[in-house]
């Protein structure tokens, strides 16, 4: 009898043991979990705000598709603007872990190098250059105006021309302003001293934000022609929205890097409007870029989003921009994340 007794005591005694450790544990793993998120490093957030291009909005959105299905608990937020407005959203605080522009150089001279307000950090101290375009025409697809490669400067510049056409403002889109370098290279290209004066300044130019609000309205047959990206272009042509597009000679469609020093001899100065601020650029082959600046909140998965990115350039293929491969790194590369660095040459 004394033996049953025994027995169940030590039972009792045993159950009570195993729900203290059951206690102990729950409250450590409560105060881990609260410790954690108080104090985990930002890269554990999932979710990646990212400011890029109106040209790469097909390619940031169905990357951003793609990768979500590879890491479901991570949400990709983006939002599409003329790449110099880009960067002024940045430095005015816009959310952005990721920014991809139009030009290379948008990042150079705007964020690369350049001192954040009371701070002795950079806004980024690199940047990748990782895709090609070119300049066109985009017309509606009956070409009511009738322009071709070798016309179509003469059709704009007619005085019996009475309808609008369409550029991007060089102050907020890259594409602006390498339409006013495109004029300054065609000048020489068809030899007709003055016709990028006379272009840039024509009182029947439409301008826009940026290149991708010409589309639409080309496609509705409410402008006769667009100066855009390739990219664009073939983007609407191929999806039956009542685009076509005419292709430009390589000396002045910005599209050729081995037309480089024919490129350089053009040069444009622009002013914005709302801030006074004169710009100056000069013309080069479009290379498009991305940062992860030091702003950024999230930046693990910035740097996982812009890896696949790099190593699926399909997406890129798939909407008619050209991939620079293997991509090239610029900065201080040291700064640069070892998971993008390692495909990149530098």
């Amino acid at each position: 009898m004394c033996i049953a007794i025994y027995n169940d005591v030590s039972g009792i005694i045993g159950l009570k043991k195993t729900w203290i450790l059951v206690i102990f544990i729950l409250i450590i793993g409560l105060a881990t979990y609260q410790a954690y998120q108080l104090y985990a490093p930002k890269q554990f957030s999932t979710e990646v705000y990212i400011l890029c291009a109106g040209s790469l909005t097909n390619v940031i959105n169905q990357s951003a598709v793609e990768f979500m299905k590879l890491y479901p608990d991570v949400r990709v937020f983006f939002s599409p603007y003329g790449s110099l407005e880009a960067v002024q959203r940045l430095k005015s605080g816009a959310p952005s872990d990721l920014i991809a522009v139009s030009d290379w150089d948008v990042i150079d001279s705007g964020l690369y190098g350049v001192k954040m307000p009371e701070s002795a950090e950079n806004y980024t101290n690199w940047y990748v250059i990782f895709a090609r375009n070119a300049m066109c025409i985009a017309v509606p697809k009956d070409n009511p105006a009738g322009l071709t490669a070798d016309n179509w400067y003469e059709k704009i510049i007619s005085a019996n021309s009475s309808a609008f056409w369409g550029r991007a403002m060089p102050w907020a889109d890259p594409c602006g302003y390498r339409t006013i370098l495109l004029f300054k290279l065609a000048e020489d290209y068809y030899r007709s001293p003055g016709l990028a004066e006379r272009l840039a300044n024509h009182t029947e130019a439409y301008v826009a934000l940026k290149e991708f609000d010409l589309m639409h309205l080309v496609a509705l047959g409410q402008l006769p022609c667009a100066f855009t990206y390739v990219s664009l272009a073939r983007q609407f042509a191929n999806v039956g929205k009542g685009v076509d597009y005419i292709e430009l000679p390589n000396q002045i469609n910005l599209g050729n890097a081995s037309y480089e020093e024919t490129y350089n001899k053009a040069a444009v100065n622009f002013q914005n409007p709302t801030t006074g601020q004169w710009t100056a650029k000069k013309g080069t082959a479009i290379m498009y870029a991305f940062t992860i600046p030091n702003t950024a909140r999230n930046k693990y998965w910035a740097t996982m989003f812009a890896r696949f990115l790099l190593l699926n350039s399909e997406i890129l293929i798939k909407n008619y921009q050209i991939p620079v491969t293997p991509s090239i790194a610029r900065g201080n590369i040291h700064a640069i994340p070892s998971e993008l660095l390692s495909l990149c040459t530098y």
